[in-house]
Formats: structure tokens, C-alpha cells, sequence
């Protein structure tokens, strides 16, 4: 068989094999980093608007662990607590059910969407119902 045909053939095997490696480990390390721009203690000012002439504002702190699945939130200023149940993880996008423990300072049982802004900011919208109007909003800075 002739040397030429075979150093030929076994580069382009190589380079066959190393695009293959290559993409599993970018498909792996997105795989893994997909939840870690949510990873950290974020914090902010909250806003809701009951009406036009309701409007309320609170302090709240997420911390937010996805290796642990450990979603816990803090309303200081109300003062409420709960957590998160991951529902959905995009990319950029989380989707949670709230669960709070003070039910008679908090709804209960809303459904929150965080999005990712940049490193150190995300954004946070609160529904009554997935599909209705949204209810509350607050952009958050990472902290930690």
C-alpha cells in the first residue's frame, strides 16, 4: 500500500477523532455550565403593581445553589421566606413554582421566571399562573 495513501488516511482519521472529542467535551462543559450563571446569592428591590395607584416595593435575596437543586428565597422587608422548585432550565432562562412559608404575608404557589442578564445580574418576574399577566419584577446583583 503506498505511504502517502496511509499518512493521509491516518491524519484524516485523526482529525475526524479530535473533532469528535472536541465537541463532546464543549457539549459536555455547556451541559455542566448551562446552571452556573444562576449559581450565587443575588439581591434587589422588588416592585409590584396592584393598580396604578398601588404600587409596593420590598427587598429580596435569592440564593440559588443548582448543583444542591436548592432554590431558597427571602422577602426581608415583608417579612417572608420560601423556595423554589426548578420547573424548567433553559440556557438563559429558569423557570420555579414558589412555595412560601409566611402564606398570610405571601402568595403562595406563584410562578417565577428568572433570566439571565449579564455576570452579575439577572432578572426576576412573578406570575400568579404561568400564562398570566405578570404580577411582580425586580432586576437582581449578584452578591456572592
Amino acid at each position: 500500500m503506498n505511504k502517502y495513501l496511509l499518512r493521509k488516511t491516518g491524519f484524516s482519521v485523526f482529525l475526524i477523532l479530535s473533532a469528535v472529542i472536541s465537541s463532546s467535551f464543549i457539549a459536555l462543559q455547556t451541559k455542566g455550565d448551562s446552571e452556573n450563571w444562576l449559581k450565587g446569592i443575588w439581591q434587589g428591590v422588588g416592585v409590584q403593581v396592584d393598580s396604578p395607584n398601588q404600587v409596593h416595593s420590598w427587598t429580596m435575596v435569592f440564593y440559588a445553589n443548582p448543583e444542591k437543586d436548592s432554590y431558597l428565597i427571602e422577602y426581608p422587608s415583608i417579612p417572608c421566606k420560601g423556595t423554589w422548585k426548578l420547573v424548567k432550565m433553559q440556557k438563559n432562562k429558569a423557570e420555579f413554582i414558589e412555595t412560601v412559608e409566611e402564606k398570610d404575608k405571601c402568595m403562595d404557589n406563584g410562578y417565577v421566571i428568572v433570566t439571565y442578564v449579564n455576570r452579575k445580574h439577572i432578572s426576576f418576574s412573578w406570575f400568579r399562573e404561568k400564562n398570566s399577566k405578570v404580577m411582580a419584577y425586580c432586576t437582581l446583583s449578584k452578591i456572592d
